[in-house]
């Protein structure tokens, strides 16, 4: 790390979160969730709103890399990772009709080349949609608001790229290998 390099780690609600001039950058991999992925986040979700007086859902880390604004461009935050989990809550939330006010509706303006990530956003944006329309998915609805305060990550917030890529592999080194 040199001199002025900084990381910070946080616990931030996803209503904290999704402030956040969140951005996917270009070397970022796919979205591959596809609704297995969708349908265990889901049901995730459904049991915590369901639950009286529960703590918060732990929804995992979350790696960011602060770039600062260089002229006309403001700040913004890069997902170096969490992208699967954010892209699919931004996919909830529209659906929701609750993105419009929120810094992270950018997100839904990412570019993604392949056609592979179209085709994943699109279906698990339908998955998500029969979902809101089932029993449980018209209580969510009817509860939104809890979504943004039940919710929770650590956020690592990290202004060298490099280090960002460090926590990165570390964080995922034991797990399955990316392709």
């Amino acid at each position: 790390m040199t001199r002025g390099d900084t990381v910070t780690v946080a616990t931030h609600r996803l209503g904290e979160l999704v402030q956040r001039p969140l951005v996917i950058p270009e070397y970022q991999r796919r979205y591959c969730w596809g609704p297995e992925q969708v349908e265990l986040l889901l049901a995730d979700i459904e049991q915590q709103i369901n639950a009286a007086d529960a703590p918060p859902l732990f929804l995992g880390t979350v790696i960011l890399h602060q770039e600062p604004a260089t002229g006309a461009e403001n700040s913004k935050d890069n997902l170096v990772d969490g992208q699967q989990r954010c892209l699919t809550l931004v996919l909830l939330l529209r659906a929701l009709e609750m993105i419009e006010p929120l810094a992270v509706k950018q997100l839904l303006q990412a570019q993604f080349p392949d056609n592979q990530s179209q085709r994943n956003l699109g279906a698990n944006f339908q998955q998500i949609e029969r979902y809101l329309a089932t029993e449980p998915g018209i209580r969510l609805r009817s509860n939104k608001l809890a979504l943004l305060d039940q919710l929770q990550f650590v956020v690592i917030s990290i202004t060298s790229i490099d280090q960002a890529f460090a926590f990165f592999d570390s964080q995922n080194t034991a797990g399955k290998r990316l392709s």
